[in-house]
């Protein structure tokens, strides 16, 4: 078992370094002190991608049980004190995407997710309760992934539960946004698997409401 987890982080590391080859990145497997652009206290990460004037430090686990968050929150924060670097934590968990980690911004900006809260306003005004609450968890969602990458919390690839419970450990979201957006999720998830679901008109009212507040709490000016 432990061999094949091995052979698996492995496997994972082989195959963002090839990713990051293809897309133009000089590529650093399992750096020693001296490849690393700066001190990061002893940390060594998997692999670095550098490419013109930027890099990618990147950390490559198997699982996300019991990650130490905390601990690369710090890591993100000092890399993102140097211009043009980025720190990764990239896990088997990850959620997919078309480009390597780090190489594309693919989240709408805030002005964008503000604007699509009112296309979901008009659904609700029209009475499309189910795609309103579709398209408003997705807006949700990208908020999440968005704001963890803005505070350096390298968790915006995590799958959206795990994404949650770490916003929720983290302070990021009160007891009660989290208790909304739980309910909010089980009602979500029956919908996007093709089953029926009661949507009440106050519980998505409240999760419209929490998303508009966290919208304004979370924006940054880009």
């Amino acid at each position: 078992m432990i061999e094949t987890t091995h052979q698996s982080h492995q496997a994972k590391i082989n195959e963002l370094a090839e990713q990051y080859v293809r897309e133009g990145y000089t590529v650093t497997r399992e750096p020693s002190g001296i490849d690393l652009p700066f001190d990061l206290d002893g940390y060594r990460p998997d692999l670095i991608a550098t490419k013109d004037n930027s890099g990618l430090i990147v950390e490559v686990k198997g699982k996300l049980a019991r990650l130490p968050v905390e601990r690369f929150r710090a890591i993100a924060e000092e890399v993102s004190r140097h211009p043009g670097w980025r720190f990764l934590l990239v896990t088997l968990d990850d959620v997919e995407s078309q480009n390597p980690p780090g190489t594309t911004e693919n989240l709408p900006n805030w002005t964008q997710l503000k604007q699509n809260t009112k296309l979901v306003a008009d659904l609700l005004q029209v009475g499309k309760k189910e795609p309103a609450l579709l398209y408003l968890w997705s807006i949700f969602e990208a908020m999440l992934r968005k704001h963890a990458t803005e505070i350096s919390i390298p968790i915006e690839r995590f799958p959206v539960m795990r994404l949650i419970n770490h916003m929720y450990s983290l302070g990021e979201l009160a007891l009660s946004q989290y208790d909304l957006t739980i309910e909010i999720l089980e009602t979500r998830n029956k919908l996007a698997h093709g089953f029926l679901a009661k949507i009440d008109d106050n519980l998505i009212g409240r999760f419209k409401s929490l998303v508009d507040i966290l919208i304004t709490e979370w924006e940054h000016h880009d």
